[in-house]
């Protein structure tokens, strides 16, 4: 199936499909919905010379100084936690520059919570917090516990400053589940799991998609990954839950248009929790 997206085309492609700057200031709004509103802009100015206007060129001017800005206050607050002593991790990171609604958090222990805290609350970033036996990442059913992203943590640089975040299977997972969270499937989670799809185990992310009763969701963002983006795990379910899925995929492309809104068929069956097994295509 052919996906035509002009956010992906500038963004992904390199190839401008505007006549004129109206029509890239419309897609704009989107962009930013989708989370890659920095990101487009840079790509357009880059790409789009031709009908690159002062308009444009004074919207990237403030975006840039809202991300200036985001990467000031999220630098000091990630170093106030750290020198606090504070456990925690980054979840949800992307590798692309971009202004961020909020950073999600999460706290191994209710301690590790209460000690950080008080740097929360005075902070200018507003902070999802997620902690173990409290407050879990979860979409629907289906829930990454704390401890279990703990344990299989691992280290990385935000904004010039180490701090810990998940493994590189829990992050696909982690982003697979935000668009479930959400209801909608936008083009900064896409953007961040193919990044991801390099640095994991196939067969260690099907395990932790089997073992929270994910693998359901995995499969079918998969697909969107690989028909929007052009890479993925390549996984395929049993069949008949497999044509299932695929017409659901093919429901949520028929707009043609990032954020996807996702079938309310495809949300009650991930809520199911289905343990099935997924196998990887030759």
């Amino acid at each position: 199936m052919i996906f035509n997206e002009p956010l992906v085309d500038v963004i992904v492609h390199s190839r401008c499909p505007y006549e004129d700057s109206s029509q890239a200031l419309q897609d704009l709004e989107r962009a930013v919905k989708n989370r890659v509103g920095f990101l487009f802009l840079l790509s357009c100015k880059e790409i789009c010379k031709k009908i690159w206007s002062q308009e444009m060129e004074k919207a990237l001017e403030k975006t840039l100084s809202d991300y200036q800005n985001w990467v000031t206050a999220v630098k000091k607050l990630l170093m106030k936690l750290n020198e606090a002593g504070t456990r925690f991790l980054v979840i949800k990171v992307a590798s692309y520059p971009h202004v961020s609604f909020d950073i999600d958090l999460v706290f191994p222990s209710l301690r590790d919570f209460q000690i950080a805290r008080p740097i929360l609350v005075s902070s200018p970033v507003r902070v999802d917090p997620h902690v173990a036996g409290l407050r879990e990442y979860k979409a629907l059913t289906v829930v990454m516990r704390a401890e279990r992203l703990w344990k299989r943590r691992v280290k990385t640089i935000i904004h010039a400053t180490e701090v810990l975040t998940t493994s590189p299977e829990h992050s696909l997972l982690i982003h697979a589940l935000h668009a479930f969270k959400h209801r909608e499937i936008y083009l900064g989670d896409l953007l961040s799991m193919k990044e991801i799809l390099s640095q994991l185990d196939v067969k260690e992310t099907i395990k932790e998609a089997r073992e929270i009763g994910g693998t359901v969701i995995l499969a079918y963002m998969d697909h969107i990954l690989s028909t929007i983006l052009g890479e993925g795990l390549g996984t395929t379910l049993p069949f008949p839950l497999c044509s299932l899925v695929q017409l659901y995929v093919e429901k949520t492309l028929a707009s043609q248009q990032l954020p996807l809104k996702i079938p309310h068929g495809m949300i009650v069956l991930a809520g199911l929790r289905l343990r099935v097994p997924l196998q990887v295509r030759s």
